[in-house]
């Protein structure tokens, strides 16, 4: 989710079936949906992931169903791998969530891996941007052969 623009959300107390139902809400009780605490899913995710990545981890409910939301913000300055293999993962691979696809793959496609450096790069020039500005000189290069202020 870090690697799609905006980042993304994960709903946690969501069943994973099959036929035109394929995503059921299955729900927590309310004493195990306490037990989603920021700390620990950030840690979690950064024991797989680098670099940091940030989340927040929110709960709501229906009825007597409560679900946990894990919004995953988009990367910050570079793109986020995996740093060690597991079963869905392998340690120096990006994933991304391909369009209208329910689960994070590694990337696979020139196009998918060009977007999300395309992404890192713009991020990269904004903020050489915004340094320039935050250091009184503004977008602007003076003409050749003019002082800089």
């Amino acid at each position: 989710m870090a690697n799609l623009e905006g980042g993304g959300n994960i709903i946690a107390g969501v069943n994973e079936g099959g036929g035109t139902n394929k995503h059921g809400p299955a729900g927590f009780s309310e004493e195990d949906s306490g037990t989603y605490k920021k700390d620990d899913v950030t840690e979690c995710l950064n024991s797989h992931a680098e670099p940091h990545m940030d989340a927040d981890v929110g709960v709501f409910s229906g009825g007597a169903k409560h679900f946990v939301v894990i919004r995953a913000s988009e990367f910050e300055n570079v793109p986020v791998v995996c740093k060690k293999d597991s079963a869905d993962t392998k340690n120096g691979r990006a994933c991304a969530r391909p369009r209208r696809e329910s689960e994070s793959v590694s990337v696979s496609s020139a196009e998918e891996f060009r977007e999300i450096t395309d992404r890192a790069a713009d991020k990269g020039i904004r903020g050489q941007v915004d340094r320039r500005e935050s250091h009184g000189r503004g977008g602007r290069n003076p003409p050749a052969g003019e002082a800089q202020p």
